[in-house]
């Protein structure tokens, strides 16, 4: 059927449109192209209840095959709404990763001062600092 074609053309061109005019991933495209979690990070990004919205950034951040620019995107999602508490409990479950990149540890560092309560902040510090950087 072309109409469903067109259809699902149309829905992955307003995807990447949508993506790539986010600020925050503007920034994650120093570090890469889009991959294939984008996609999903953009969907948990649209959930309006920062307590879900945070469920799932949260099973996001668990993924080992994050890429940096996907880890850098996840991070100012996670930083752009909803309730300081979430936002840290998102950033700790990334921060934790063992897959978590240097560039993309680097940019949660500077982007601490974005999280509003100093304790979620020193959450997220005992998570990097738990999680020592494995790459060379």
């Amino acid at each position: 059927m072309p109409s469903t074609r067109f259809l699902r053309l149309g829905s992955l061109l307003l995807l990447l449109v949508a993506c790539a005019s986010d600020p925050g991933h503007r920034r994650a495209k120093d570090f890469g192209d889009h991959g294939p979690n984008c996609s999903d990070i953009e969907a948990a990004s649209r959930i309006s209840f920062s307590t879900d919205r945070a469920e799932r950034l949260k099973r996001l951040a668990a993924r080992q095959n994050l890429s940096t620019h996907e880890q850098i995107y996840l991070i100012d999602v996670s930083l752009s709404g909803g309730f300081s508490s979430d936002q840290a409990d998102v950033l700790v479950v990334l921060a934790s990763n063992p897959a978590l990149t240097n560039d993309a540890r680097a940019h949660l560092s500077r982007r601490l001062e974005d999280v509003y309560f100093s304790t979620e902040r020193e959450r997220i510090v005992d998570a990097l600092l738990d999680n020592p950087s494995t790459e060379r």
